[in-house]
């Protein structure tokens, strides 16, 4: 695959300003909202293993929810996000929590994190690298700041995700009802580019969620930071029209929303 046939993601008009301050409204209700997020972080926990290490770079860490499972894999717990709130929101989860490690919150970008080249023992980044500008410099990010030999773990959205929402938006006004991502094999690519890795591996899994209405379903997205780019609100004869038309799509669980996961596992040289 050639690197010119990559998604061009700064073509979307990412403006991280926007994407901070979704993110900012998000720390009061992201805890309500994140049940996508919970089954992610609980399969990249088992990518860790039994090892315990000296420290442990969190990039992404939202409002700290992650921290009380990471603390059992190191002794320094660094937590890093782009939103000023989420830090915040962070700071006083881990103050609430039990002392199990040294802990260091920043607020920063994963596309110029704010450590020292090789300092750290282990990385794990949660639903966080598909809000950068340029995913493959986040990589190259996570990878410099990783000490020779450490796990970098990472989960991302991929495209094809928001199902069947996005499609349905778009049968009805036109409008893309998520974020253009990158595909499985855009980050194999990116991986097989990227230099100062020993050993990676990528694989991709169906996650489904479930709300009991529209409005729910919709509020899940918003409430966790997670809104669109581009494809704006919805007006009320689209609400309308999605509403219904989301209903053929009803299970016994509630309206689906599915979301194409990608997990990456590697190790730096």
């Amino acid at each position: 695959m050639r690197s010119e046939n990559l998604p061009m993601l700064s073509q979307v008009a990412i403006d991280k300003q926007h994407i901070q301050h979704s993110f900012d409204r998000a720390s009061t209700s992201y805890q309500r909202y994140n049940q996508l997020q919970q089954q992610v972080a609980s399969s990249m926990l088992t990518m860790l293993g039994a090892t315990k290490y000296p420290s442990l770079l969190d990039a992404g860490c939202g409002p700290g929810i992650n921290y009380p499972a990471l603390a059992d894999y190191c002794n320094d717990y660094i937590g890093l996000d782009l939103s000023r709130a989420m830090v915040s929101k962070a700071v006083a989860v881990l103050s609430a929590a039990e002392a199990k490690t040294n802990s260091t919150l920043i607020q920063g970008d994963l596309e110029a994190i704010g450590l020292a080249t090789n300092s750290v023992d282990a990385v794990f980044s949660s639903l966080a690298i598909q809000w950068a500008h340029q995913p493959a410099d986040a990589l190259a990010e996570l990878v410099r700041v990783s000490k020779p030999g450490s796990p970098i773990l990472i989960s991302t959205v991929l495209a094809d995700s928001l199902q069947p929402l996005s499609q349905l938006r778009t049968a009805i006004d036109g409008q893309p009802g998520a974020n253009l991502q990158l595909s499985l094999s855009d980050w194999r690519y990116l991986l097989t580019q990227q230099q100062g890795l020993a050993s990676w591996r990528c694989v991709e899994e169906q996650l489904t969620v479930y709300s009991p209405d529209l409005k729910t379903l919709l509020l899940g997205i918003k409430g966790v930071g997670a809104t669109a780019r581009n494809g704006g609100a919805l007006s009320p004869g689209t609400w309308r029209q999605l509403a219904a038309d989301y209903e053929a799509h009803r299970s016994v669980a509630g309206l689906p929303l599915t979301y194409q996961i990608g997990f990456i596992e590697a190790y730096k040289e």
